[in-house]
Formats: C-alpha cells, structure tokens, sequence
C-alpha cells in the first residue's frame, strides 16, 4: 500500500501556511467563466473586499500581492471572496 505525506505546512491548492504571493493574473483565472467582468480593475478596491472578509493581506503591488493563510477555511475564504467581489461601476 503506498502512503502519501503531506507536509504539516501545505493547504491544497498550492497554497502553504503563511504568507502567499497571489498573482491578479490567477485570480483573473479563477474568475473567467465564473464572472462576466472577469477582471479586477482596482486592485486597491479588490485588496479592501479581501480584507473585509476577513482575510490578512501582508503587502500588494499593482500586479500582486501577498496573503497569510493558516488553514483551509481561509483558502475557501479567498476564493469565495474573490469570486464575489464586483467591479464598481
């Protein structure tokens, strides 16, 4: 029978405890399908949405930026924020 380790540190998804760097081109991927207005216009705004549902963000830059995860909740957490995070018009 083989047996599969999974280091203490890894989430799912590619996603460690701690802190990760988090592209705009990945969430655009995560989003194109799901949401019309795939792109994330105002990072600055998109960053604001993130932190208000309750997710730490270390530091970002106008094509990245860096979140701390701890468990899986908090990969769901930003995922489901940012699918649902809109635009403003």
């Amino acid at each position: 029978m083989t047996q599969y380790y999974v280091k203490k540190e890894d989430l799912s998804h590619g996603f460690k405890v701690g802190t990760n760097n988090i592209t705009i081109t990945k969430i655009q991927k995560w989003r194109i399908g799901k949401i019309q207005d795939y792109r994330v216009n105002d990072l600055d705004d998109f960053i604001e949405h993130l932190q208000n549902n309750s997710l730490t963000i270390v530091d970002w830059d106008n094509a990245w930026f860096k979140v701390q995860l701890s468990s899986l909740d908090d990969v769901e957490r930003l995922y489901k924020s940012t699918l649902s995070y809109q635009n403003k018009s």
